[in-house]
């Protein structure tokens, strides 16, 4: 057989082509781990959270409360969100501002060879994070709390989970009568 001509190639496919495509997970985090600070401010993401960050991410500021770790797909999406949401928003004086400001808070994270990110001293003082990080997986989200919850928070917590009981009691019921 002779060399192959140009067109004979075009009809080939490369191993790279033929192969299908990797699923692509659906960002849906969850679960709660704890990990120390070391000295320089880095911390170990929890490895049930690490593939979602492979690509990097942005950690972010969340409703003044904690810092939220954000895939860096799902930061994207956050910040056209935002900004679909200004536009609509007829009272919002200057979008672009608004974003540029959300855009000034996020910091680039990149998982170091042994998982860790760095938290920023600043963004660990308005969460509130000491010496440890409570890791809380919240679907397209990992949020950042301090270890040990304020009272106030407990309290919440407590009524929160009184509410997943009872709609996980008004689930059983109606798949019960579905079976």
């Amino acid at each position: 057989m002779g060399p192959r001509t140009d067109g004979e190639r075009a009809d080939e496919q490369t191993e790279a082509e033929a192969a299908p495509a990797a699923p692509r997970r659906i960002l849906d985090l969850g679960g709660e781990y704890t990990n120390g600070l070391d000295g320089k401010g880095r911390v170990v993401l929890p490895a049930p959270h690490r593939w979602a960050f492979e690509d990097g991410g942005r950690l972010l500021p969340w409703q003044g409360e904690c810092i939220a770790a954000l895939p860096e797909v799902a930061y994207r999406a956050h910040v056209l969100d935002v900004h679909r949401q200004l536009l609509q928003a007829s009272a919002v004086g200057e979008p672009v501002e608004v974003i540029r400001e959300l855009r000034r808070s996020a910091f680039e994270i990149r998982l170091d060879i042994q998982g860790r990110l760095t938290l920023p001293e600043e963004m660990r003082r308005l969460a509130g994070i000491d010496d440890e990080v409570r890791f809380v997986g919240n679907g397209s989200r990992v949020e950042l709390w301090p270890a040990v919850d304020s009272t106030d928070r407990a309290e919440a917590r407590a009524d929160h989970r009184a509410t997943i009981a009872l709609l996980q009691r008004a689930y059983d019921d109606v798949h019960l009568l579905e079976g």
